[in-house]
């Protein structure tokens, strides 16, 4: 296979240890998601402004936490390339709960989440 060597890099296949931690961080990083898809969801309602910025931003945060694990669990050697991309994640989940904290508006919160999103995706 081409790939061959960049499979080997992957966390399941670096050690036992990298593995399992790997394998949690994916549950983790599906909550995120599920989580942040209640928020929009909250979003559309305009219901109860509370619940929505708890958890999307909670739920945006967690995702982007284990993207950033996974990140630092795959290749052994970071490149420079690699120690961005665990940069941008990790400031980018400290950015998904600003508007929690600061108790935005919804369509701020919205706007500020989808934004960190974005420039996240393109890491």
């Amino acid at each position: 296979w081409c790939f061959h060597g960049e499979l080997g890099k992957h966390a399941i296949r670096r050690s036992r240890c990298t593995a399992v931690l790997f394998v949690h961080a994916f549950p983790l990083g599906m909550l995120g998601i599920a989580l942040s898809g209640v928020g929009f969801v909250a979003a559309i309602q305009a219901k109860n402004l509370a619940f929505m910025r708890q958890v999307l931003c909670s739920g945006a945060a967690l995702t982007g936490m284990a993207m950033a694990w996974e990140t630092m669990l795959h290749n052994g050697e970071k490149t420079g390339l690699d120690k961005a991309k665990i940069l941008v994640f990790s400031v980018g989940t400290l950015a998904f709960l600003v508007p929690w904290a600061a108790g935005l508006g919804r369509m701020l919160t919205l706007g500020l989440v989808v934004l960190i999103m974005l420039l996240m995706c393109c890491a």
